[in-house]
């Protein structure tokens, strides 16, 4: 029998550097398709989802003790960013986002693959 474990809320460090927001998150497992980050003004939003491995179901697991599910942050920032201009890497669990700084629009950006 699984536990119910507290909601996912992965550990998120946002700074500044340069004319540049940097956001630095952990999300091991979780895949590239599965984020997803929007801009408003001066928020950004970060959602995504860290699955069940498909090779089980989840009656097969006999102890659970990752996290899995939805997740969802919010961050404000002093000014806006500059969304056409956003770098993107995911590598080995870490999702790094550069945000230029510059005038904001709503715009929303998929990671690819």
């Amino acid at each position: 029998m699984l536990e119910q474990t507290a909601p996912w809320v992965p550990s998120m460090d946002v700074f500044e550097i340069d004319n540049n927001y940097v956001l630095n998150a952990e999300l091991p497992g979780v895949s590239r398709r599965d984020i997803t980050i929007e801009f408003s003004g001066l928020e950004f939003t970060i959602r995504g989802e860290r699955r069940l491995d498909r090779a089980c179901t989840k009656e097969s697991y006999q102890r659970l003790e990752g996290h899995r599910g939805r997740f969802h942050r919010t961050f404000s920032l002093p000014e806006p960013v500059d969304s056409r201009r956003i770098q993107l890497d995911l590598k080995e669990g870490v999702l790094h986002v550069v945000l230029p700084k510059a005038g904001g629009t709503k715009d929303q950006l998929r990671g690819d693959g």
